[in-house]
């Protein structure tokens, strides 16, 4: 009668996924993992979001944060394990307040950029700070760019109406918060 005893040995082999990264919605990257030996086999998983889960670089982009696992077999048998956490940054979510504006010729007017988790601004005048003020005699079209610190980006617009004088006098077209305020919807003459 014989005896044997098998000892399982961790992996021979050392093994890196790649460094845990961030990429902005609908980018995408290409893994780069290493090994201390060449493999004969690589699977990503899970596979959504990779062009091909069995090669070692495949094009990742998927639409949201995921671990990915790396499993590897190598000419002996054995096989190695590691995982890599992409994070997808969906960017700062920019809207421009007041969406849309109406002033007579010349007069200006204040937009302003709701985008908490900002780092940058870059209007179409020029400005890079968070508020803008612009006067025009015709309408006009204003766009914001905005980008946070991981560089992923975002955009909106806005649109002043210019309104046609009368005689010696415009009417600027408002809308307000609250009619009980005092600031409801009417119209105001300027000069």
């Amino acid at each position: 009668t014989y005896a044997f005893t098998v000892n399982v040995l961790a992996s021979i082999y050392n093994l890196n996924a790649g460094n845990d990264t961030t990429i902005c919605k609908g980018d995408s990257i290409s893994l780069n993992p290493s090994s201390s030996a060449t493999p004969v086999s690589y699977l990503w998983t899970p596979s959504f979001g990779v062009s091909d889960p069995t090669i070692a670089n495949p094009n990742v982009s998927p639409s949201n944060s995921v671990v990915y696992t790396l499993t590897t077999t190598y000419a002996d048998g054995c096989s190695a394990q590691d995982f890599l956490q992409l994070t997808v940054d969906r960017g700062p979510n920019v809207s421009i307040s007041p969406r849309q504006a109406f002033a007579c010729p010349g007069n200006s007017v204040s937009f302003d950029a709701n985008a908490p988790n900002a780092a940058s601004f870059l209007w179409s005048t020029g400005a890079i700070t968070p508020s803008v003020s612009i006067a025009s005699s015709v309408d006009s079209s204003l766009s914001l760019i905005v980008e946070n610190v991981n560089g992923c980006k975002d955009s909106a617009t806005a649109m002043l109406n210019i309104n046609s004088p009368t005689s010696n006098f415009c009417d600027i077209i408002y809308v307000g918060h609250s009619v009980a305020q005092g600031n409801g919807a009417g119209t105001q003459t300027d000069p």
